[in-house]
């Protein structure tokens, strides 16, 4: 059985035809260190690169597995995953 399909809200295509769906989701799922909102960053020392990571989710399971390897990774149970309150509008 697949993964149920998402309500799309909005979407366009490009004259390349790329489309870009805009999905609902039910609620955004962040993953914590301690409690805590965090941000992720990958350095490559040998190649010279930065990557950061993602760590807020639309999607549950995601977030879980994310926090799943971030805790085997360190060793440490640690990291969970919080569901994201919606507060005022920036900008």
């Amino acid at each position: 059985m697949g993964k149920p399909a998402s309500n799309i809200i909005i979407s366009q295509t490009d004259p390349q035809y790329r489309r870009l769906d805009v999905l609902e989701a039910p609620a955004m799922y962040a993953v914590c260190l301690n409690g805590q909102h965090i941000g992720l960053r990958e350095i490559n020392e040998l190649a010279g690169f930065t990557r950061y990571r993602q760590t807020v989710y639309p999607n549950l399971s995601y977030a879980i597995q994310r926090r799943d390897r971030l805790n085997e990774r360190f060793r440490t149970d640690r990291f969970c995953v919080r569901v994201v309150v919606l507060g005022e509008v920036v900008g």
